[in-house]
């Protein structure tokens, strides 16, 4: 998503790139780590947001705002969330239970490769199957 520090928007990508691989998830919480000092951070939803996939018959590549690329599948799994509105929101783990949202475009993209299988639908990537939520 959008990076802020004192309520200024981030206006360099690389900036927020640079940030983006020093965050961890510890106990619940969000910090930015280095070996000097450890900053506790506020996240609202997800630190990331895909922007962009790559469908391939046997994988699909997402891409988020930041330039992170991953394949769905074992080590970077799809899951379906509810929102406050009710609505299922897919996201998938980027790194070190480090998660992203899937935006909208993305998501009816994602929609169309979506398979009808007896459990439901279910999104195939990498040998894995994730399934849709009823």
């Amino acid at each position: 998503g959008d990076w802020y520090h004192e309520g200024g928007y981030f206006e360099r990508q690389d900036l927020a790139r640079m940030f983006s691989s020093i965050l961890r998830l510890i106990g619940g919480d969000y910090y930015l780590v280095t070996p000097a000092e450890k900053l506790k951070i506020k996240v609202e939803d997800v630190p990331f947001l895909v922007v962009l996939m790559d469908y391939q018959p046997d994988k699909i590549r997402f891409i988020t705002s930041l330039g992170d690329e991953v394949v769905a599948g074992k080590d970077h799994p799809i899951e379906f969330r509810t929102n406050d509105s009710g609505e299922l929101v897919p996201y998938i783990m980027i790194r070190n239970e480090l998660w992203a949202r899937i935006n909208q475009s993305v998501y009816y993209e994602l929609a169309e490769f979506m398979e009808e299988t007896p459990q439901g639908f279910a999104i195939r990537s990498d040998g894995m199957q994730f399934m849709v939520p009823a």
